[in-house]
């Protein structure tokens, strides 16, 4: 197992070079603050699309491009 931030391409990249994995799991997980949304600013809400989202796709990118 390695660990790293999951919105970090690097972390991926190294870990499916040096353990070329059968199973790659994502997981991330990003919180949006406890108060209601309309009270939610942009920065504060895109959050979790800057994290779990990216995570999954330099995930998935990491391991399309393992040779």
């Amino acid at each position: 197992m390695i660990a790293g931030d999951a919105d970090r391409r690097h972390a991926y990249e190294q870990g499916v070079r040096e353990e070329v994995p059968d199973v790659l799991i994502l997981n991330a997980g990003a919180l949006l603050p406890m108060k209601p949304i309309d009270q939610q600013s942009w920065d504060e809400f895109s959050t979790v699309w800057n994290t779990d989202v990216k995570a999954g796709l330099v995930g998935v990118q990491a391991a399309l491009t393992l040779r």
